[in-house]
């Protein structure tokens, strides 16, 4: 990735230096690659503007797009940038802006806990939809829009009228040498460590799993699950536990940054990628599916449309029906 912009360079100077651009094919009508620029964020800089490069820049890390070249993407992918804000800056500075969406973020919020429980916030999220409208003024002003499969594709075409070529779908593959210290896995038949890695939200159904897990337990003595992560859920997820006949082999080792991630997966003998059955899980696949596969460790997962196509071509997990915990322990 190159290195950021001079810090001396003059006030809304545009970056100019063809390291700083994307060739993004596709994404155009007539298939001309898009060059997308940063704004550099000065003092004297507006607001939107400010909120827009500062939302590019934190995006930088998580866009790089392996086409063979040494390009990149800088997309906006911040809460702080009001779309219109976000789009107004980027006209203004004469650079497309990219919009990226990796999951079905108003279907996401009406599965979340905290949107439920709160009275206002469920009127303005499942009732009056606010998110909704937010979404549909923010693809509307895009110059190009990043999804992560073919079913949130559709549903921007279906929902929004989205032209196809305007969104690309770009999946979140780790680089080939991100997991290279971790080893392969000798496993052990008499002790088999399922893992599960990420948010604690009831979104991602680990009731289930957890009911699931204590009937397979049940039949395997040498079985045991730790989930690594925090949530909003945590707490109904230790209640569950301390129902269950084999909560002895049940852990729960609590947050996790990315320095510990590779210790993790190193000690797994299985992944678990699990999911409420939504049309939010229906529009994105999660990074782990990826992650899981690129450090030899099969995993388990929620059998739904996205990740059924991608197991076409990866073959390293094995689907359960979601909420049904007979068919997670099989």
């Amino acid at each position: 990735m190159a290195a950021p912009p001079p810090a001396h360079a003059a006030p809304h100077q545009l970056v100019q230096d063809e390291s700083y651009f994307l060739r993004l094919p596709n994404m155009a009508k007539d298939k001309t690659p898009l060059r997308v620029g940063v704004i550099l964020p000065f003092s004297n800089s507006s607001p939107a503007t400010r909120n827009l490069a500062a939302a590019m820049m934190k995006a930088a890390e998580l866009a790089l797009y392996d086409s063979g070249s040494r390009d990149i993407v800088l997309m906006t992918a911040d809460d702080s940038a009001k779309p219109e804000e976000a789009a107004n800056a980027a006209r203004k500075a004469g650079i497309p802006w990219v919009l990226d969406m990796a999951e079905h973020y108003p279907a996401g919020m009406r599965s979340w806990k905290r949107y439920n429980t709160n009275p206002l916030l469920n009127l303005l999220v499942s009732t009056l939809r606010v998110p909704d409208l937010i979404e549909r003024k923010g693809v509307s002003r895009a110059d190009g829009i990043l999804v992560v499969c073919e079913e949130q594709k559709d549903r921007l075409r279906r929902q929004y009228q989205i032209p196809s070529e305007r969104i690309e779908i770009i999946f979140n593959t780790p680089n080939r040498t991100r997991f290279i210290n971790i080893p392969d896995k000798l496993r052990n038949p008499f002790d088999v460590q399922f893992g599960y890695h990420g948010m604690i939200s009831q979104d991602r159904d680990l009731i289930t799993v957890l009911r699931g897990f204590d009937i397979a337990a049940g039949k395997h003595p040498s079985i045991k699950l730790d989930i690594a992560g925090f949530g909003e859920s945590e707490s109904d997820l230790r209640k569950e536990i301390a129902t269950l006949r084999h909560s002895d082999r049940i852990t729960m080792s609590g947050p996790f940054t990315h320095a510990d991630v590779d210790r993790l997966y190193t000690g797994i003998d299985f992944g678990i990628c699990c999911c409420e059955l939504s049309e939010f899980s229906e529009n994105a696949i999660a990074n782990k599916y990826f992650d899981y596969a690129a450090c030899g460790r099969p995993f388990l997962f929620t059998e739904q449309g996205p990740m059924i196509r991608l197991m076409e071509h990866i073959r390293c997990g094995i689907a359960y029906r979601g909420g049904d915990p007979e068919a997670a322990a099989k």
